[in-house]
């Protein structure tokens, strides 16, 4: 797997290609930054240089998913201290965010329901790899389809959001860096993989 040779081994991360409106160097909720198109209200660089690598990424295999991330994905903002459980880094259409918020569609007459991806201070500041997976995981769910979700949802459709997240995130080619990252993630949100044996118990 050479994905995360095309995001650099340089720690402090990718260089920004895009910026917009100016503002401090920390993670708080600034900017917004335009990265790829996307409004990205964080104010970490690395954190931005990562989001444009991967979305180069994804626009150079699936082009067609690039446009539905920005045409699905509102903003990218900072998760404020308390909105979410401590293990939850990273999160994207959450009602609670006051989603879906409307904008035209593509045909320039219907509109296509966008969610904000909100991110925690500790996905910002995690190393390469955890942010990496974090990233492509949230804009997995972004590009799912309904489908997609339905398919995959025989244990229940929580555990087929997941999967068909991380279906996409496998598309993109982050497919062994997903699997690396499973010892970290919950299992009870994330659910098993195709011939993973899992016992619930009550």
């Amino acid at each position: 797997d050479h994905i995360l040779e095309l995001l650099a081994e340089d720690e402090d991360g990718p260089a920004e290609k895009e910026q917009g409106e100016a503002g401090g160097d920390g993670g708080g909720a600034q900017g917004p930054w335009q990265v790829c198109g996307v409004a990205v209200h964080v104010g970490d660089r690395r954190f931005r240089g990562y989001l444009g690598a991967v979305l180069d990424r994804i626009g150079s295999r699936r082009p067609e998913d690039l446009d539905r991330i920005r045409r699905r994905v509102s903003r990218i903002d900072l998760m404020r201290p308390g909105e979410k459980a401590p293990n939850v880094a990273a999160s994207y259409g959450d009602p609670a965010h006051g989603a879906p918020e409307y904008i035209p569609g593509p045909d320039g007459g219907f509109v296509v329901a966008a969610w904000p991806i909100t991110v925690s201070l500790r996905l910002i500041e995690a190393p390469r790899d955890n942010l990496v997976e974090g990233l492509v995981h949230e804009l997995g769910h972004a590009v799912a389809t309904q489908e997609e979700i339905e398919v995959r949802s025989d244990l229940g459709r929580g555990w087929g959001q997941e999967l068909a997240a991380d279906h996409h995130a496998a598309r993109w080619g982050f497919g062994s860096l997903i699997e690396r990252m499973r010892p970290d993630r919950s299992a009870a949100h994330h659910g098993p993989v195709p011939g993973e044996r899992v016992e619930v118990r009550f």
